[in-house]
Order: C-alpha cells, then sequence, then structure tokens
C-alpha cells in the first residue's frame, strides 16, 4: 500500500489559518481532508500537507499526519494514488525524512555508510 504514495513539493498552496494544539490534531485534519475527496468518488489524490501547524516540531507534525493518512490508505482500497504536496523544500525534507523511518519499503543510504 505505501507504493500508492507520493511526496512532491508544489510551491503556491496558501498556509491554513489553522492552528492545531497537537500533531494529532494536525494528523485527523488531514486525514479527514483526504476521506472527504475520496467520498466524492477520487482515486488519484494531490492533497496538500503541512508539518508545522501548531506548539510542535515540524517533525512531529508530519509523522502525525503521514500515520493518520496512510491509516486511510489501507481502509480506502480504492485509493489508486495519493500525492502529498509539500508547499516549501523545508518541509518535503521533514516529511521525506519521516516517511523513510516508518513506511518505505526500501531505505535510502545514508552519507555515513561511507566511514
Amino acid at each position: 500500500m505505501t507504493e500508492k504514495v507520493t511526496l512532491a513539493l508544489e510551491p503556491g498552496h496558501p498556509l491554513p489559518k489553522e492552528i492545531f494544539p497537537s500533531p494529532e490534531a494536525l494528523g485527523q485534519w488531514t486525514a479527514e481532508a483526504l476521506a472527504r475527496r475520496l467520498d466524492r468518488g477520487e482515486t488519484d489524490v494531490r492533497l496538500p500537507c503541512w508539518a508545522a501547524l501548531g506548539d510542535f516540531s515540524p517533525a512531529v507534525g508530519a509523522l502525525a499526519v503521514l500515520r493518520a493518512v496512510m491509516d486511510i490508505v489501507y481502509e480506502r482500497p480504492a485509493l489508486r494514488t495519493l500525492t502529498l504536496l509539500c508547499a516549501a523544500p523545508q518541509e518535503l525534507a521533514v516529511f521525506r525524512f519521516q516517511w523513510n523511518m516508518w513506511f518505505a519499503a526500501a531505505k535510502p543510504p545514508h552519507d555515513h555508510d561511507s566511514l
């Protein structure tokens, strides 16, 4: 199922005005947006996402978002592809790090491998 998910850089998405009390609330908000799109019959979804919309680290926010959307991916087999869109390179880096740590089928090489 993880092969359905892609992370991409797509600047231009306006920053939401919401501030979330916890990373889990941010994840739930993002998962609800995905579920609404699926309820409308979309099967190839491009969804803006953010990691830092509260008083918590972007790494924790990104992990909460990924966990919440992956629950939907596993629950809704009609979804063919999900592209999570990050508006800034720094945010994409945070999401990619969390994805590679927890969800990627194959781990990319690390710089320290040459030590």
